[in-house]
């Protein structure tokens, strides 16, 4: 989503470039600006919806053993139970 806000910035710069050189700095700019602001807000999202840090859910072990495909996944599964 916010990489088509800085498509259609990136096109009113072209189409500023295109009136006058005064303007293009402008848009230029704005557009530092923009792109500066929304990459920390995304990032801040992003964070918010996934952690990197701090402390991570406990994986849950299953309650029963899964079912062996092969005679050998068997031995496998029985040798790590032992254990």
């Amino acid at each position: 989503m916010l990489f088509w806000s800085y498509m259609m910035v990136l096109g009113a710069l072209a189409i500023a470039a295109s009136v006058s050189a005064k303007f293009f700095w402008w848009f230029a700019i704005a557009f530092g600006v923009l792109m500066s602001v929304g990459v920390a807000v995304e990032t801040c999202w992003y964070l918010r919806q996934e952690p990197l840090l701090g402390p991570q859910p406990e994986e849950k072990t299953p309650t029963e053993a899964p079912a062996a495909d092969s005679p050998r996944k068997a031995a496998e599964l029985a040798s790590f139970q032992q254990r």
